[in-house]
């Protein structure tokens, strides 16, 4: 295995300094507001009664607002230890204008983008009559553009390493336009390739776009890089600048991982470009990462959902949004049926959990069993009874975690779960061998997701996300193949070993409450 490449000349300075200073903005901004406030209420006895008012107020807003109880809860919790500073508090942060403002871009984008989704009646009705056990979820996700497609493939990649080599090579193969969307790109050799690549496109002639989370990239890319791909003729996007203020903004970070080359294929998946991610750096032990290559029809959705934050970012590039929508193959007379695929996206900003419902749903719909990957389990209350009550009625629900952690103290979140959830039946596996980030359910040989979203409040109700709901598809076979070659190398968790780990419990019950700010 290759060590780490660490450019240290060119990386260390300016990404030590930019952490440094805003980490200690934010800390600032708290500790000046405290006092602040600590200051006036120790004085003025008025003051302190008026924001316990505010506190109260904030409270009866909390509750009436259409969030999930886990999100509810640690904003009470602060509020009822700090009367008359969380209130203010929570004002301050989810009174921000620009988080409201780009919800109606979104709203705007969305109607933008309608026209190119619409759902081929054919291909439900043909679906209505041989699957009714997932008609609601097919419904649901095609009401939100979001249609169901059978002219498409599906090609799922066991590991990073796999879905980096067939990446490239599609790449390689652009006529005119790529779109590429991270959370994470580093540098590296994983990254050094693929951005020779679109520099080298671009160049020819074929437009590329980029967009990466500032967030995401923190640590990994220099301050502005946006600015160097422009000058080498890639499109960039920096999404959600990262700025050190006390603010619900920060939270909805893109985590989407989308490839779309040509709009005849796409990538998705839970792998990031970090050399991490191919194994060819060892960080947590081996990596464990999972991808899916759709071609055909399906491929308009995935360009959709890049468009979507572009054009939100880029409402200049609204004109002759078609030609990113080549018109459909026409099918061989005697050609077989390949199943059904429906990609979908989710954003924190229009009140719907496209993500969880898909999850949930798949849930309640298995006969015989639904396997699923998730590197973090921090689950919501309708999730959490989901699972159980799938492995109470007979189903063979087994999640599968990592066994190094990369976040130690979201770790330990996520064990806390692992009690209640054994005792309803539920089975829980670690990954010995290391890290496991891939994000999958698989259910009952024939319906099965990839994408970007954690079994996590915040993937699940913060970030922007998607993924690839199908079933029938040739890419299930190979999933059940993998989840076969997983368990062997996974530890199963007892239910007598969690009952005897009183400190987890203790520390879970008190960090529990306070999952949706992890």
């Amino acid at each position: 295995m290759k060590k780490p490449r660490i450019r240290w000349k060119r990386w260390m300075y300016p990404v030590f300094q930019r952490r440094v200073f805003v980490f200690t903005a934010v800390l600032v901004q708290f500790a000046l507001l405290f006092y602040m406030f600590w200051t006036g209420i120790t004085t003025v006895r008025w003051l302190y009664l008026a924001l316990t008012l505010v506190s109260g107020a904030a409270v009866i807003v909390i509750i009436a607002r259409r969030k999930e109880t886990v999100y509810k809860l640690p904003w009470v919790i602060l509020i009822a230890l700090m009367p008359a500073f969380g209130g203010i508090l929570f004002l301050i942060i989810h009174g921000q204008a620009s988080q409201k403002k780009f919800a109606r871009r979104l709203e705007e984008v969305d109607a933008l983008l309608a026209p190119y989704f619409p759902q081929n009646p054919d291909t439900a009705a043909r679906f209505a009559g041989t699957e009714r056990g997932s008609l609601q979820r097919v419904r649901y996700l095609s009401r939100h553009n979001f249609p169901l497609y059978d002219a498409a493939d599906t090609l799922f990649f066991p590991s990073g390493e796999e879905m980096f080599e067939r990446l490239c090579e599609a790449l390689e193969k652009a006529e005119h336009f790529i779109f590429f969307e991270f959370f994470i790109i580093a540098d590296g050799e994983m990254w050094d390739r693929v951005h020779e690549i679109l520099r080298r496109k671009a160049a020819e002639g074929v437009e590329v776009r980029v967009i990466y989370d500032d967030l995401g990239c923190l640590l990994r890319l220099p301050h502005r890089y946006d600015l160097t791909l422009e000058a080498e003729g890639i499109k960039a996007i920096l999404f959600n600048p990262f700025r050190p203020v006390v603010s619900t903004v920060q939270n909805n970070r893109d985590h989407r991982k989308i490839v779309v080359v040509d709009g005849r294929v796409a990538f998705t998946g839970g792998v990031n470009i970090g050399d991490e991610y191919i194994n060819r750096v060892e960080r947590y032990g081996h990596w464990n990462d999972t991808a899916l290559m759709v071609t055909g029809d399906a491929v308009r959705a995935f360009t959709g959902i890049f468009l979507q934050l572009w054009l939100c970012s880029r409402p200049e590039d609204e004109g002759d949004l078609a030609r990113f929508f080549p018109s459909a193959a026409p099918a061989e007379p005697d050609e077989p049926r390949r199943g059904f695929v429906q990609p979908y996206g989710d954003t924190p900003l229009d009140g719907e959990t496209v993500g969880a419902w898909v999850y949930d749903q798949i849930l309640r719909t298995a006969t015989d069993y639904v396997w699923i990957t998730t590197p973090y389990l921090i689950v919501d209350d309708t999730l959490c009874n989901a699972l159980m009550l799938a492995a109470k009625s007979g189903v063979d629900v087994r999640i599968v975690t990592p066994g190094i952690p990369d976040k130690k103290i979201v770790s330990t979140v996520s064990r806390s779960y692992y009690l209640a959830l054994l005792e309803a039946g539920v089975r829980i596996y670690e990954y010995t061998p290391g890290f496991l980030h891939a994000k999958m359910f698989l259910s009952d040989d024939r319906t099965a997701t990839v994408g970007t979203i954690n079994l996590d409040y915040r993937s699940l109700y913060l970030h922007f996300e998607c993924g690839a709901w199908m079933t029938d598809t040739e890419a299930i076979p190979p999933i059940k193949a993998y989840f076969n070659a997983l368990f062997p190398m996974c530890r199963e968790i007892t239910e007598e070993e969690m009952r005897r780990n009183y400190f987890l419990r203790f520390i879970g019950a008190l960090l529990q409450p306070f999952a949706p700010f992890l």
